[in-house]
C-alpha cells in the first residue's frame, strides 16, 4: 500500500519533469530554426549602390560610411555578435544581468535576439525578440521551457523593426546595399534615415560625433506600459567603437527613453564577438 500511493505522488513530479524538458527540447527547436532562416538568406544576391548614389548621400553619411568600412566591395550577409549587461522595464525596477547572441542579415530586415535574463540568484527567464517578414515577436519563458508572455502586435511589430534600423550601425555594410533606406541632411552632423519594409516604416535621426562615428540615434518607438503601448521618443547612445573583420562598430550601447519631464535609462550593454560572414 506504501508503495503505490510514493508511486501516485511520484507521477506529478515525473509529469513535471517531462514537461520540462519537452519544453526545452521545443525551445532549443524555436531558437534553430530563427537562425537557420537568417543563414539561409545567405544564397541571395547582394547589389552594392554605385557611385553617383553614393555621392548624392548626405556628406555627413558619406564620411561615416569611409571611416566605417575597409572594403566597400565586401558584402557580409549574415552578421553575429554578443551582448552583456543590464537591463530594467522602470524606474521601480531593479537593474537585471543579461547574456544574449544576437543574428541578423544584410539581405532583408531580419533579427533574432536570444537572451538570458537573471532575475536573482535563483530566478531566470529566456527572451527571445525578433523580426521577420515583417512581424515582430517577444518570448519570455521560464527556464527556457514554460511561456511567460507571447507578445505580438502591430506596435510590437514597428517597434522590432526599428530595433533592427538603430542595430544596423553595428553592420554598416548594410547602408550600402539594402535598397529601402534613404537620406536626407539635416546639418552637417546630422542626417535623416528613412526605411522600410513591407507595412512598416521608420524615420531615425542619426547624430554624428566631429570624427563621423555614430553618437547617438534617436526616434519615436511604441513603449509597453500598463495601459498599452505609447509612442515616446528614444535614444539609442553609442560608443567606444572599435575596428573589428574591416567595420568600425560600436562596443557600447545605452538605451533611454526621453518622457515627458523625466529620461528613462533601461538598457546598458557591451557589444563583442562580431562575425561578419
Amino acid at each position: 500500500m506504501k508503495k503505490t500511493i510514493i508511486g501516485i505522488r511520484a507521477v506529478p513530479f515525473l509529469f513535471v519533469i517531462v514537461f520540462f524538458f519537452v519544453g526545452r527540447y521545443l525551445t532549443s527547436k524555436f531558437i534553430d530554426n530563427n537562425v537557420a532562416y537568417i543563414k539561409g538568406l545567405s544564397s541571395a544576391k547582394l547589389e552594392l549602390i554605385d557611385s553617383p548614389q553614393f555621392n548624392a548621400l548626405p556628406n555627413s553619411v558619406q564620411n561615416y560610411l569611409k571611416r566605417s568600412i575597409a572594403d566597400f566591395n565586401r558584402t557580409p550577409k549574415m552578421i553575429s555578435f554578443r551582448e552583456n549587461g543590464f537591463i530594467r522595464t522602470d524606474e521601480k525596477s531593479k537593474w537585471v544581468s543579461l547574456t544574449a547572441n544576437h543574428f541578423t542579415s544584410t539581405v532583408e530586415p531580419v533579427f533574432f535576439w536570444d537572451a538570458d535574463i537573471k532575475m536573482n540568484s535563483l530566478f531566470g527567464v529566456r527572451a527571445l525578440d525578433s523580426y521577420q517578414k515583417g512581424k515582430g515577436n517577444l518570448l519570455v519563458k521560464l527556464f527556457s521551457s514554460l511561456n511567460l508572455s507571447n507578445a505580438t502586435s502591430e506596435e510590437i511589430d514597428q517597434g522590432a523593426f526599428l530595433r533592427y534600423a538603430i542595430e544596423t550601425v553595428a553592420y554598416p555594410s548594410v547602408y550600402l546595399t539594402y535598397k529601402n533606406i534613404e537620406w536626407e541632411e539635416i546639418d552637417q552632423f546630422t542626417a535623416k534615415m528613412r526605411i522600410r519594409d513591407r507595412f512598416n516604416s521608420g524615420e531615425l535621426i542619426f547624430h554624428f560625433t566631429k570624427d563621423y562615428d555614430v553618437d547617438k540615434i534617436t526616434c519615436k518607438r511604441y513603449m509597453t506600459t500598463n495601459t498599452g503601448a505609447e509612442l515616446q521618443d528614444y535614444t539609442a547612445k553609442l560608443s567606444k567603437y572599435e575596428m573589428i573583420d574591416g567595420y568600425r562598430v560600436p562596443t557600447y550601447l545605452e538605451a533611454i527613453w526621453n518622457l515627458p519631464g523625466r529620461d528613462l535609462e533601461v538598457i546598458k550593454m557591451e557589444l563583442s564577438g562580431f562575425r561578419f560572414k
